[in-house]
């Protein structure tokens, strides 16, 4: 919803390294911006380091190269993008992954790059499908002049069914490792 408000820029870290960044980018900014933290990546635990950096707000990164499939992932999900690819990897699939950082302005560009390549692009998030970030990245995907995109760009989110507060639901419902595994390889036919 954030995401939605016109001038409001919106950055999501994937970590507690990430996250510094960017929040010293914001306070030196010069539009409204706003640090979505992920409760797994608030609580997690990590090195940080002490000396200043900054990250620049409205550019993705990409965290590894492949020529099979593009993996788009965000806040904690980029670390079950990590242990997909590597799933993917011990099958021979060579993944793609791209971390937005910045969901609001979102880069497209840098998502997209690597479709020239693969020609395949999977945005995966833990929200449910219908109204997700992913949703509206893969519609924005399908607008980009992408002549190398082999198949519509695909979502891997949570089912679409409401939140659950039991722990064994939600992790059931919460697309894991092994779901992004499965739903990269399908698009590639594998």
């Amino acid at each position: 919803m954030l995401r939605q408000t016109p001038g409001l820029e919106v950055t999501a870290p994937s970590s507690l390294h990430g996250a510094k960044g960017p929040l010293k980018s914001a306070i030196r900014y010069g539009n409204p911006v706003v640090l979505v933290e992920h409760r797994y990546v608030h609580t997690g635990k990590g090195v940080v380091p002490e000396e200043e950096y900054t990250e620049p707000i409205g550019r993705a990164v990409a965290r590894c190269e492949g020529k099979d499939v593009i993996v788009v992932a965000y806040l904690v999900m980029e670390q079950v993008a990590m242990q997909a690819t590597e799933l993917l990897a011990a099958d021979g699939i060579e993944a793609d992954r791209i971390g937005p950082r910045t969901l609001a302005p979102f880069d497209p560009v840098t998502a997209a790059a690597p479709v020239r390549t693969s020609g395949h692009l999977l945005i995966v998030c833990q929200e449910p499908m219908t109204g997700c970030f992913d949703e509206g990245t893969a519609y924005r995907a399908q607008e980009l002049p992408l002549p190398d995109l082999k198949c519509p760009a695909q979502a891997g989110a949570a089912y679409n069914i409401p939140p659950h507060m039991a722990q064994t639901l939600e992790s059931e419902s919460f697309p894991g490792p092994q779901r992004v595994a499965t739903a990269a390889k399908a698009m590639i036919g594998g």
